[in-house]
Parts: structure tokens; sequence; C-alpha cells
């Protein structure tokens, strides 16, 4: 009996509270970038130091260094209001500007090639001070882009590579030889430093319009049916060694040195050289 009246009681007509409406964002900017697929990082970045960096998939959009005593809080600030004058512009160079946030407390808007420039400039300015850059600097196809990178590959310590071998094996330009019972076969090496490797590759490459022997080798390696890639490394290969030698001495690189030296030793590149000239 007591059921049924429960169940025969009317149903109540107290209205519920409506819910307080969810608190704005401080940083509306920085969410509706992140909602339209951006992404946004705050943390050390090296060497700058604090950053808060704001990008998407075609570029960087904001980076604001922390300045001295600035909070969380005012770091975040600063980057929505970055966010929002990006977003604003409809000015496709203006578009591809990032914001930098200066040591002395002003941002200063530079667009990504002033800014490659400026390392550009600060990179060829430092090298050329150094003991060792005249030998990588009379190298064929080096250049200003490729003289710095093989320098710092290389450095200035004599003892850090005892033999030619081991700079080798550490960049993954040499291959790795696997053997198991009567079967071997040989792939590059998986472990290694991609840009180093990427520095010896892409200079190897530069070097075959450049030097005699140097597209005479790559020649011979595409006819003996390696990919253009496996020639590159293999050019790379020999170069090391060539480097090496030059750098242990610390002495340039000459070519016609190199070619006489062939030829005292009757090396088989010679008739690959004769040929392809």
């Amino acid at each position: 009996m007591a059921r049924r009246r429960r169940s025969e009681r009317r149903p109540s007509t107290r209205r519920l509270k409506p819910k307080a409406p969810a608190p704005s964002s401080p940083w509306p900017n920085i969410e509706a970038f992140v909602e339209y697929d951006g992404n946004v990082s705050v943390g050390l970045l090296y060497p700058i130091g604090c950053a808060a960096v704001a990008s998407d998939e075609h570029n960087m959009l904001a980076a604001l260094v922390r300045r001295p005593g600035e909070t969380f809080h005012q770091l975040l600030d600063r980057l929505d209001h970055a966010i929002d004058r990006g977003r604003q512009s409809r000015d496709l160079h203006r578009r591809n500007q990032w914001l930098i946030g200066r040591q002395y407390g002003h941002d200063r808007t530079l667009t990504v090639l002033e800014a490659i420039e400026r390392f550009n400039s600060a990179i060829e300015a430092t090298t050329a001070q150094l003991p060792d850059y005249v030998i990588f600097s009379s190298l064929p196809g080096a250049g200003p882009t490729f003289a710095p990178r093989l320098l710092a590959a290389f450095g200035e310590d004599r003892e850090r590579y005892q033999r030619c071998e081991e700079l080798q094996k550490y960049s993954g330009i040499a291959p790795v030889t696997e053997r198991s019972g009567q079967k071997s076969w040989v792939h590059w090496r998986y472990r290694a430093p991609t840009f180093l490797r990427q520095t010896f590759v892409e200079w190897a490459g530069e070097t075959i319009p450049r030097s005699f022997w140097a597209k005479a080798f790559y020649e011979q390696q595409r006819a003996k049916g390696l990919s253009h890639q496996a020639a590159l490394r293999a050019l790379a290969f020999k170069w090391i060694r060539i480097l090496f030698r030059c750098w242990q001495d610390r002495t340039p690189y000459d070519e016609a040195t190199y070619l006489l030296a062939l030829q005292r030793s009757g090396s088989p590149l010679l008739k690959n050289l004769s040929t392809s000239t």
C-alpha cells in the first residue's frame, strides 16, 4: 500500500538551480589557437632560456623570451597578445613573422629570413677567426654553408678521434655488417647523429660537380648498382678519410696533390677519371 501511494505521488515541480557559467579563460587567443591545431609550449629553449612558443604546421607565430622577474601568468599574457596580433594581420609578410622578446624588455619583430641572416653572419664571423677554418674552407663545395658544419663535426680536439674509422662509425657513414652462421648482410647504422650524418652526405653531393675524382668515384659506385644515396654515403666515407688526414696534419686540401697520390698508388679510379673527363 505504501509503495502504491508513493508511486501515485505527483512529480516534484521544484526547479533545479541553473548551472553557473564556466569562467572565461584569461587567455582566449591561446585556447582558440590550440583548438585549431596550434601548438603552444613553455619551457627551457636552449641557449635562449625560458621561452613561450606558439607555432602550427606552417610557421612559427610567436616566440617570446621570459623577461627578468616576469611571472608565468605575465608571460602567457604577452603570448596571448602576440597571438592576437599575429592572427589579426592579413598581410602574408607579417603572418610569417615571429616575435622575439629581447633581454632588455621590449619585443622586436623579425622576419624569419632576417633571423636566419643574422645567425649566418654570426657563424661566418666566428668561424673565420678559428685556426682550423682554413682547412675546411678550402674544400670543394664547402663554402659558407658546409665549412662551419664540417669544422664543428671534427672540432679542435685532435685526441677525440684516434683513427678516421672512429669518426666514420660515429657519424653513421660507415655501414654495419651483421653475421649469423654462414649468412652476412650489410646495412646502415641506425643509431647515429642525424644532423652529423646529413652534413657529410649533403656535402659529398656538392663535391661531385666540383671535384674530378669525386665525380669519377660516384659514377663508379652507380655503375656497380648502388642507389644515389648509397653512392653518396660511399663518397662521404672516402672523403672522411681525406679530411681526417688534413685535419690531423693541419693542412688545407689540395685537389692536385690528391690526384698525384692516386697516380703514385696506381688507383683504378684514374681509369674512371679519364673516361669521365
